[in-house]
This record gives C-alpha cells, structure tokens and sequence, in this order.
C-alpha cells in the first residue's frame, strides 16, 4: 500500500466514522484493504453488507472513477491535510529541539568531568604540598 493509498484510507474510515458509520475495527480493516485494492465491487457489496450503502446514499455516498466522493468529503480531507503539516511541523521543531537539548547534555557532560578531574588535581596537590 503505497503512503497516498494508506493515507486515503485513513481519511475516509475517519470520515465515515465522523457520520456514525464505521464502529467496529474489522469494519474499517476490511475497507481499508478494499481501498488499497481499488476493487469498487467488494467495496459496495461490504458496504450493503455493513448496511452502510442505504445510509450514505441518503448522504450523498458516490462512488466514482476516482474512488468514493461524499458531500464535504475534500473539504474534511484539506482540513486534515493543514493539521497533519502543523502536527509535522511541532514534531520536526520538537526533535529539533530534543537534539539540541542532547547534545547540551552532552557537553555539559564532558564540562562536568573535566571539572571534576581539575579539582580533584587540585586538591591532590593541596593535599601533598601542604602537610
């Protein structure tokens, strides 16, 4: 299954969710494999199985060439595109961030030895030079 497929099917079992449709897992397992396979066919006859055809034809359900269209359907799938890119976004400025905080760990690390290994030389030669 390809990423646009994958993500298609997400978007359309969310989206039938959103109306009520969609409540079991294996429901939405067994369309999200009808979607990768584009088999339209198995897709109706899962749909009239689930009784969802009846419900959605009131909706507006189609299903086109290009694959199932719904009343609303590219709006909610634009919306969804915008929250995934600022989701990716914090994601990407978050572990821009985790590294930076990582690698100052790191140097405060090795800041932290070398003080460590000073002061100790320094209070070995205090010890031995004053007694």
């Amino acid at each position: 299954m390809t990423k646009t497929q994958e993500s298609f099917a997400e978007d359309l079992i969310s989206f039938l969710r959103k109306w009520g449709g969609m409540a079991l897992y294996h429901e939405t397992r067994e369309l999200r494999v009808d979607v990768q396979r584009h088999d339209r066919s198995l897709a109706v006859e899962l749909l009239k199985d689930y009784g969802l055809i009846e419900v959605y034809q009131n909706q507006g359900l189609r299903l086109t060439k290009e694959g199932w269209e719904f009343p609303g359907f590219k709006e909610y799938r634009n919306d969804l595109e915008k929250r995934r890119s600022r989701e990716d976004l914090i994601q990407d400025l978050t572990m821009t961030q985790l590294r930076k905080e990582i690698f100052h760990l790191k140097n405060w690390w090795w800041i932290g030895l070398i003080n460590l290994l000073v002061s100790g030389f320094i209070a070995f030669l205090v010890a031995k030079y004053t007694t």
